[in-house]
């Protein structure tokens, strides 16, 4: 018998385990891709929004502004990379009514240093934006995350302190027994106290095994571009233009790791799971780009383009909050601004379940975790030491993104470990240069299967196997 199950992996399932684990209690987690990570929290902008536009009093607004202001304390405590470079809502002369106003907003909520300045100002943060915008919202608060090591961390603190993880085991049917839930996979059957909903865009199908029909969830796609690091000098903060009443809009921001992204678009969909690039979004990032950046040559140094799905909710913000079912709680609809409020929700949805139910805090929490660095990350004088300590650092195996042997091995091996190709690349980052792991893939499946011992027909590249010189994503 469990005290909780979390269904879902993603950023909100992890934040969720993170917190739990914190308390005396048995906690699993389930996840129905070979991973964690691998759906709306794999696809998306990686920002932390300083908080100044969402709705006032909703969820969103609250949650945000409280977990912006909590994580880069806790990327010091889970090593994870954060850059706080601020945000530029950019606007022309007829928009600039709507700038003042969240502007206005920003004050009223306490962001901190938020302010208006004028195209000058503009030009020297951002010279090579295009001279049309006469001005811009400041927010220097408003950062940038590497939103797989996010996740990651997380969950990883989570199972050093006991929680168990199991993959590849989607959620059939929960029943009520009693004064506990039975909650089966197509592999297994678990009994526990209480589940905690975290499952993106079939939030709502979960609720509905247990006959809570409250809300809905409505995919939104988002595409984006992903440009090469010739281009990231190009763009120093977060650049967003006015937004519209469903979308922040198309922006451009630079990467943690350095490159240049683009996007999203905003399509709602009927499919949960299918993740389509059409010409019509990247005709829309396009016509985005010529705004911002005239000059800019998209196709040439576009070196990747994918999309993402997010959890519209029916009731037009997050939905954290028990069921009409007692011991069913809920993490829903979490779309933007998600993953800025994510430590948030987890703490949120925490506290709900400990005003019913009292759990004595562990004594042996461990708050951190250990730092996983490549060996690029180091200066020279130590990679020598590092090479002749384990030879493996001095194979190089990515050579767009510099990465070694050893490094692929170490993202293998961690608590949380990489079980896929995809899973290595948003770890360590082999894949993720110019050639798209052109000359990598082949040598992270080899290892994949060595490390696993399994055979290569065993591998997978996200959630379907891989085949050499299959280039499905």
């Amino acid at each position: 018998m469990f005290d909780v199950i979390i269904i879902g992996a993603g950023v909100i399932g992890s934040s969720i385990a993170m917190h739990l684990s914190q308390y005396k209690m048995k906690v699993l987690v389930l996840e129905k891709n070979p991973e964690a990570c691998m759906e709306t929290s794999k696809a998306n902008s990686g920002i932390i929004h300083a908080g100044y536009d969402a709705v006032r009093g909703s969820l969103k607004e609250k949650l945000n502004v409280e977990c912006s202001l909590e994580m880069e304390a806790l990327s010091k405590r889970l090593h994870f990379l954060y850059k706080k470079i601020g945000s530029l809502l950019v606007f022309r002369e007829d928009e600039k009514e709507v700038a003042e106003l969240l502007y206005k907003e920003g004050l009223e909520r306490g962001i901190p240093g938020i302010r208006l300045i004028d195209q000058e100002e503009l030009r020297e943060k951002e010279p090579h934006l295009c001279h049309d915008y006469v001005g811009a919202l400041y927010a220097p608060s408003a950062a940038i995350v590497c939103p797989f090591q996010l996740t990651y961390s997380l969950l990883e603190n989570a199972i050093q302190n006991g929680v168990s993880f199991h993959s590849m085991e989607e959620v059939k049917s929960i029943d009520k027994v009693d004064n506990s839930f039975l909650v089966t996979t197509q592999k297994n059957s678990y009994q526990t106290r209480y589940v905690m909903n975290a499952a993106g865009v079939k939030a709502d199908q979960i609720s509905a095994f247990i006959g809570d029909n409250s809300f809905t969830i409505t995919p939104r796609r988002g595409e984006y571009r992903v440009l090469d690091h010739t281009e990231d000098h190009k763009v120093k903060h977060i650049l967003f233009q006015i937004p519209t009443p469903h979308s922040k809009g198309v922006l451009a921001l630079p990467t943690v790791h350095g490159n240049l992204l683009l996007g999203p678009t905003s399509v709602l969909q009927d499919s949960r799971t299918a993740k389509p690039m059409t010409e019509e979004g990247l005709a829309e990032i396009s016509l985005h780009r010529e705004k911002l950046f005239p000059e800019m040559n998209l196709e040439e140094k576009t070196i990747r383009i994918f999309s993402g799905l997010r959890a519209t909710s029916s009731e037009g913000d997050f939905i954290i909050r028990e069921s009409s079912v007692p011991g069913f709680f809920h993490a829903a609809g979490i779309d933007s601004p998600g993953l800025s409020s994510a430590f948030s929700i987890g703490k949120m949805i925490t506290e709900l379940l400990l005003e019913k139910e009292y759990f004595e805090m562990k004594e042996d929490y461990l708050a951190t975790n250990p730092e996983y660095r490549n060996l690029s990350d180091y200066p020279l004088s130590v990679q020598k030491e590092m090479i002749q300590e384990n030879p493996e650092y001095g194979i190089p195996l990515c050579r767009c993104e510099d990465v070694s042997l050893a490094d692929v091995k170490n993202a293998i091996g961690r608590p949380l470990g990489a079980r896929t190709i995809g899973g290595v690349k948003r770890r360590v980052r082999p894949g993720s240069g110019r050639c798209q792991g052109g000359f990598c893939e082949e040598k992270i499946a080899e290892i994949l299967a060595q490390e696993l011992d399994i055979s290569l027909e065993e591998v997978y590249k996200e959630n379907a196997l891989w085949i050499k010189g299959d280039k499905h994503v």
